[in-house]
């Protein structure tokens, strides 16, 4: 069963311009990973969507792009949509930059009660490819999701897990008390591995201090 947006925008009518049941999402990017937000309860179905974009290197280039934002009577203004790359994907026609196995991937993407949870925007009356919707109510969210992957690396080599988020501050004294490298946060900043605008996690600052550190031994501390 796939629901109308109409459905839609009634089973999320509580999320409707409301900011404060968003939460940051991380997307791939061709220069940097983007955090936009989306709906508190549909972050892990994001998660799982950032994982074919890695895979088959559908990376966000365009801040035109994004996720939450108040147009009613848009799923955007709910958190459950993201544009992608508007300029190579524009609405109005079937052109895109997609690739097939992308496509599958994500449509492959579905909750424990067997519900495709994405719509892809180029099946409206007006084709809309840029476009993809969460198209599941919360209770089918919470059946779980088939095979579920809950993190993706990035071109470094970095796990982003959302279970794992933290403030920049916060990481740094991580790293700093568990003694893998006094120095991580100078020297990692000027090798520009730090960006402190921006949250990171606790496995992004190991990576980071294992790169920098010169002891081996410290490894299986950091894989706990």
């Amino acid at each position: 069963m796939s629901y109308s947006r109409a459905q839609m925008r009634v089973y999320w009518k509580g999320w409707e311009c409301n900011p404060a049941r968003m939460v940051l999402a991380a997307f791939p990017g061709a220069t940097k990973v983007w955090r936009l937000l989306v709906a508190n309860s549909t972050l892990p179905a994001w998660t799982m969507f950032a994982v074919p974009m890695v895979e088959h290197g559908v990376l966000m280039r365009e801040t035109a792009g994004g996720t939450y934002n108040c147009r009613p009577p848009s799923l955007h203004a709910n958190g459950l949509a993201i544009d992608i790359n508007p300029s190579e994907n524009p609405q109005g026609g079937h052109k895109h930059n997609f690739p097939q196995a992308f496509l599958d991937d994500v449509a492959a993407i579905k909750t424990n009660n067997g519900k495709q949870v994405f719509r892809w925007g180029d099946v409206f009356e007006i084709p809309d490819p840029m476009h993809f919707e969460i198209n599941v109510t919360n209770k089918d969210l919470a059946t779980g999701l088939q095979g579920a992957s809950m993190s993706w690396k990035s071109k470094d080599g970095y796990t982003y897990d959302d279970s794992d988020w933290g403030d920049h501050a916060t990481g740094i004294k991580w790293v700093i008390n568990t003694g893998l490298m006094v120095g991580a946060r100078v020297v990692a900043t000027m090798k520009g591995d730090f960006f402190a605008t921006r949250p990171i996690s606790r496995r992004e600052f190991a990576t980071v201090a294992l790169r920098l550190a010169t002891d081996a031994s410290i490894k299986d501390e950091i894989d706990d």
